[in-house]
């Protein structure tokens, strides 16, 4: 039998998609990581014929696998995959990673290693190929460490009996909603916050052609931002007066885009801000009953992000990058 304490996750990008790739000890991710998930299906089509009830054959389709990890927010590693774009500066001790959107995404291979018995010709170890993000949410409330979870969609694997993969440990701690600054817009905190959550959408498909029950490209579709966030009520200016595009109420014509959202973590030297620009306000909900104080809730559509991240490493992990 085996448990969790003996499996590992480790992660490199592929230099062109499925291209070879030699993964060693690098994980996307942070503390706490788990695989939520990793299914594979053969989509399996049950055919019948005239003169039976009975099946008369089953027909094996295109392969699809999917792969979903949860982890606490402990480094920016994982924003280069969501993004695209990874652009290291800064000077020592005070290193910046600014991760910027691209058009197409990175495709990563995975290796999924079991520790069966310890020997490497019993261990297992799945390789995942051709994976690509479809989807992040980031998230934290009050007494809480920030989240993020991830789902993949990929093209192909191959398993193999050989000996396990330790993953490299965790270098930083892991941020918690204390550490967490919102400024809507960028320079006016909002105050009692109590939740945030940011979810990513990437509508990544997977492209199958003639020849193969495995996918041979991906097509990255529309990208969408929303931002979630909750806070106790205080006055209207958080943000009910932004709902009403800085009128007292709804008025006719255009919405003005809110310029910027900015979040913030400081955790010591390490510091993760994400950038959001372009927002307009989807929906305000404030709830009320006797027995509980008043709280907001807002639901955000923004267009463009940026992340800046700042830590004591100088560049992207090469054992994550494409060689």
């Amino acid at each position: 039998m085996v448990s969790g304490a003996q499996t590992s996750l480790t992660a490199k990008e592929e230099a062109t998609y499925l291209a070879a790739t030699t993964v060693t000890t690098g994980v996307i991710g942070g503390h706490g990581l788990k695989i939520t998930s990793q299914e594979r299906s053969n989509n399996l089509q049950a055919v019948w014929g005239l003169g039976s009830r009975t099946q008369t054959v089953i027909v094996e389709k295109q392969f699809t696998g999917t792969l979903g990890i949860e982890f606490l927010m402990s480094n920016s590693w994982f924003l280069y995959p969501v993004l695209g774009k990874c652009a290291d500066g800064g000077t020592v001790g005070v290193y910046t990673h600014t991760y910027t959107e691209t058009n197409t995404l990175p495709s990563f291979k995975f290796n999924n290693s079991l520790n069966i018995d310890g020997t490497s010709t019993s261990d297992l170890n799945i390789s995942i190929l051709g994976a690509v993000n479809t989807g992040t949410s980031i998230k934290t409330s009050i007494g809480e460490a920030v989240s993020v979870t991830m789902d993949w969609v990929y093209a192909n694997e191959t398993i193999a009996t050989s000996a396990y993969v330790e993953q490299t440990a965790e270098a930083f701690m892991p941020f918690s909603f204390a550490h967490g600054v919102l400024e809507l817009p960028n320079g006016a905190t909002v105050a009692n916050c109590q939740s945030v959550d940011i979810s990513i959408a990437q509508n990544a498909d997977m492209i199958w052609g003639l020849g193969s029950r495995a996918g041979t490209a991906h097509v990255d579709k529309n990208r969408a931002y929303t931002i979630r966030t909750s806070a106790y009520f205080t006055n209207p200016a958080a943000f009910l007066n932004l709902f009403y595009n800085g009128s007292t109420g709804i008025t006719p014509g255009n919405i003005t885009e809110i310029a910027t959202l900015q979040l913030t973590f400081t955790n010591g030297t390490q510091i993760i801000e994400f950038t959001f620009s372009g927002l307009k306000i989807e929906s305000e909900s404030l709830p009320q009953a006797i027995d509980a104080a008043v709280m907001e809730d807002i639901n955000i559509q923004a267009r463009t992000l940026t992340v800046i991240a700042t830590d004591i490493i100088q560049t992207y992990p090469t054992i994550l990058a494409k060689a």
